[in-house]
């Protein structure tokens, strides 16, 4: 998405995830590469 910050889709995913009660998924970020990911728990 352009104009738009990684943290606010990070802030995105993990809403999304709450209230779809996604319990197997998680937002991690990785601070070597300065990515999210989105990862199976």
């Amino acid at each position: 998405m352009q104009g738009t910050k990684d943290s606010m889709i990070a802030i995105g995913l993990r809403q999304r995830i709450k209230v779809k009660e996604l319990k197997n998924l998680e937002v991690k970020y990785r601070s070597g590469k300065g990515v999210y990911l989105l990862k199976k728990k």
